[in-house]
């Protein structure tokens, strides 16, 4: 990912650590989703806190997951934690969409500018073992001067708090990126008809259709805070044979694009309640 693609306020050497989760394409939904949600490593404690303290307000200790979003309890819980994402300063998050009808498509970690990078922690599962995931990718990254990258290797970890040992309070935010990443992929596609999955996205919706629109889009005095934490970002603009792909040249005349509207909002939210649809 571009150093450049979002604002996360450069602090010198001050580490940050990056949550990654992905959402892979169905026949009904093409497009690949990757998310990522980035912290300081000085906001941490603070923000485990904050997303501890929602799980005791709404009473919900298991492992949360978009797609398993059934209930009010689930839903009050992910949705506290999207206001989060929203309006808390200490959140920073990075979500690319590419659509696999366009490309035999790779995938790239995705960081801030001039940020020092901790550690990158993911879920275990698909990623773990995908050859275009991991080292590979934090190397390139580390070639930018903008990026300084302190361990190469991604670490996956078990996204169920109760059932991991070591990194069980990081297993929080990774669910978080789930979530963020089930929210986006719900927004741009209209993926489910399930009313707790579409109330949840519909909290998003308001900053992913800001995330979206065409310029001139100003931050300063946005309800969302006075500068962009997040990026939401489509690739590729046309086709591209695997030749092209191949092609650094090729890929870069392509590019990723931002201006995209949200099936959710042309659908409309009141129409989607059907709890016997997927």
């Amino acid at each position: 990912m571009d150093s450049q693609l979002f604002e996360l306020r450069p602090v010198p050497d001050e580490p940050v650590l990056i949550f990654m989760d992905e959402s892979k394409p169905s026949r009904e939904c093409p497009w690949l989703y990757i998310g990522a949600v980035l912290v300081r490593a000085s906001d941490l404690d603070s923000v485990l806190h904050s997303m501890e303290a929602a799980r005791s307000r709404v009473g919900y200790s298991r492992e949360l997951h978009f797609e398993r979003v059934t209930n009010d309890q689930k839903r009050r819980l992910a949705e506290e934690w999207v206001q989060l994402l929203m309006y808390d300063p200490r959140f920073h998050f990075v979500v690319n969409a590419v659509d696999t009808r366009m490309l035999s498509y790779g995938m790239k970690t995705f960081f801030g500018q001039n940020a020092v990078v901790e550690a990158v922690y993911c879920d275990k599962g698909n990623l773990e073992h995908d050859p275009y995931f991991g080292v590979g990718s934090l190397k390139r990254c580390s070639w930018d001067h903008d990026i300084r990258v302190m361990n190469h290797d991604v670490r996956f970890i078990d996204s169920d708090h109760q059932s991991v040992e070591g990194h069980s309070e990081f297993s929080h935010l990774i669910q978080l990126a789930d979530v963020l990443v089930g929210c986006a992929r719900l927004c741009m596609e209209s993926t489910s008809v399930k009313q707790h999955k579409v109330e949840l996205a519909t909290t998003f919706l308001p900053l992913v259709n800001k995330l979206t629109s065409p310029p001139p889009v100003t931050w300063r005095n946005s309800s969302f805070g006075p500068s962009k934490r997040g990026h939401l970002s489509f690739f590729p603009k046309r086709r591209l044979t695997a030749e092209e792909l191949a092609d650094p040249f090729a890929r870069t005349a392509s590019g990723f694009y931002t201006q995209r509207t949200p099936a959710l909002s042309v659908g409309g939210a009141g129409s989607l309640f059907d709890a016997s649809s997927f």
